[in-house]
């Protein structure tokens, strides 16, 4: 096993991704540089020099800059970005520059810290792209609030005192199937629970507080966690929109109608491709129903109705209506309904109605983009170059000491399962002297039961199968002994594991990496927003490793 690269300034540790789980083949092609990286996406991935590429394609023939610039403008107002942040929206009105996107599904109280540390990464690569291109480009994050999966992200969680994982669920005031999750209003429970989670906590930002109770009193999902974003991230020049705000939906009413007239073929096309990147060895999560269009349509009641290819509509009341494609089209066109893209339409979707040159990605939206690549071509989408987003672990100086303590490498730490740490522990505090005398004795025994079983089969094949069964009585009592073995071994060295506990609990919270098990509202608590911009600030924006951040 290498060991991990220590930065510079020996603040943090950088670990490669193939010690972390969850990240997978997809990903690994990217950072690795594989050649598999260039065929599985529509444009050069992580690459500059093809942003440079699409720039030039976005202000020869975007069409929408000065409405875009319209809109940015509204959505930035209703989430509270700076000033500061909006005065180069005349510069993007007038055709001059350019967008670096990531987004994620709404999530309560933040979401996962990931969703945070995209946002980050995303100002991070737009000011290094400027700085290479001198041409203004504008960090954007996309709201998804659209979705109508509420169980994936009314949760956030967090490390109580006992270093056990705690969590906060949003309960709307009334739960509606199918409903777009980014409606749902803010109800007083959540301010009791982030009281509760500040108690909790102990000594707690006072900043981080604040920003939280704001951004969550008297809206909906999707508005908090804008004000949230504005107000962590504004003043570093974040813009942020909906997915689902209408005039974003008008600009797109060509690709729209573009998806109605090809909707059986980019069916088959999609099909196609993920066969492609299955059979190349990789994964392709995406599975839409077989005979229904790539979105979704939304009445005044915000519930998503799936629309089939031969105009079959199921209502929220369960009466079925069938339209014709002419129907359909005057609905959306008209405002009567309007068009939810499922996940499979919603970066074409983005690309369409931005200038967009970067996409900031998670390893499920780089599998999900391996899927859609033939779909830019056909639908005439300009694709942008996709970067794999930072990936991190805070980690304090006593979780750095008990790691220390237990002589576990990073990479040792992130890549194991807290049993497999356990086992490797206990069998090194014992020098393998208990584990090597058992499997001796093993085959000692075994050893002498199959000369009898050879000897005896020569007098009396009869009796080689009581020699096996023999074999088995013997060795059960020895295999009681080893367990009651192993046992003593644990309670021997209990404080080692106890510590290691701690330690797994501290770095992979229920078995995870720390950005995907705990919230952005609890690094926000911890931190406040500061300091963890400044944590964040000390690390590469390459999105090259898993960077563990020691912290005081």
């Amino acid at each position: 096993m290498t060991s991990p690269l220590k930065s510079s300034t020996q603040q943090s540790v950088a670990v490669p991704f193939s010690s972390v789980p969850g990240f997978g083949a997809a990903w690994n092609a990217v950072v690795s540089e594989h050649s598999d990286a260039e065929w599985l996406f529509a444009r050069s991935p992580a690459n500059p020099a093809a942003c440079e590429e699409v720039v030039r394609e976005r202000l020869k023939g975007f069409p929408f800059y000065a409405q875009l610039a319209e809109i940015l403008q509204s959505e930035a107002r209703l989430y509270g970005v700076p000033e500061s942040a909006l005065t180069r929206l005349d510069l993007l009105a007038a055709g001059k520059a350019v967008v670096v996107v990531t987004g994620q599904q709404v999530g309560y109280l933040g979401g996962p810290l990931f969703t945070f540390v995209k946002a980050y990464h995303a100002v991070r690569l737009a000011r290094a792209l400027e700085a290479t291109m001198k041409i203004p480009v504008i960090p954007l994050f996309w709201l998804e609030g659209e979705d109508h999966d509420l169980a994936e992200v009314r949760a956030t969680s967090y490390p109580g005192h006992d270093g056990e994982l705690k969590q906060h669920v949003f309960t709307p005031a009334r739960e509606v199937a199918n409903q777009e999750v980014g409606r749902y209003g803010i109800t007083p429970d959540t301010a009791r629970q982030l009281h509760e989670m500040q108690t909790e906590l102990g000594e707690v930002s006072s900043n981080g507080a604040d920003v939280l109770e704001r951004s969550y009193s008297d809206c909906d999902l999707s508005v908090a966690m804008g004000r949230l974003l504005a107000s962590t991230l504004g003043e570093r020049g974040l813009l942020v929109c909906e997915g689902r705000n209408p005039a974003l939906k008008k600009l797109a009413a060509p690709l729209w109608n573009q998806v109605i007239d090809k909707g059986e073929n980019l069916r088959k096309i999609f099909a196609a491709r993920s066969d492609e990147v299955r059979t190349r060895g990789f994964s392709a999560p995406m599975n839409p129903t077989p005979d229904a269009f790539m979105f979704y349509v939304v009445a005044s009641d915000f519930v998503r109705r799936t629309v089939h290819y031969d105009g079959t509509v199921k209502h929220p009341d369960g009466t079925i209506e069938q339209i014709s494609m002419e129907e359909l089209r005057r609905r959306i066109v008209s405002g009567e309904w309007e068009v939810s893209p499922k996940a499979g339409l919603r970066p074409l979707f983005q690309d369409f109605v931005l200038p967009s040159i970067a996409y900031v990605a998670g390893p499920g939206e780089l599998e999900y983009h391996a899927q859609l690549a033939p779909l830019y071509k056909e639908l005439d989408v300009t694709p942008p170059s996709l970067f794999p987003r930072m990936s991190v672990t805070l980690a304090d100086s006593k979780t750095e000491r008990l790691r220390e303590k237990l002589s576990l490498s990073w990479e040792e730490l992130l890549e194991n399962s807290e049993p497999e740490l356990s086992k490797k522990l206990v069998r090194e505090a014992d020098e393998h002297h208990t584990a090597t005398l058992f499997a001796q004795a093993h085959g000692e025994i075994e050893d002498v039961f199959t000369k009898l079983k050879s000897h005896l089969a020569l007098v009396d094949p009869t009796l080689e199968g009581a020699a096996e069964s023999a074999a088995g009585k013997a060795l059960h009592p020895l295999d009681q002994l080893e367990q009651k073995a192993n046992k003593a071994v644990k309670q021997k060295h209990s404080v080692e594991l106890a510590r290691l506990s701690k330690l797994c609990s501290a770095v992979k919270p229920s078995g995870k990496p720390m950005e995907r098990a705990v919230g952005t509202a609890y690094a926000l608590l911890r931190y406040g927003p500061d300091e963890l911009l400044n944590l964040l600030d000390r690390i590469p924006a390459d999105g090259a490793a898993h960077h563990v951040i020691l912290t005081e």
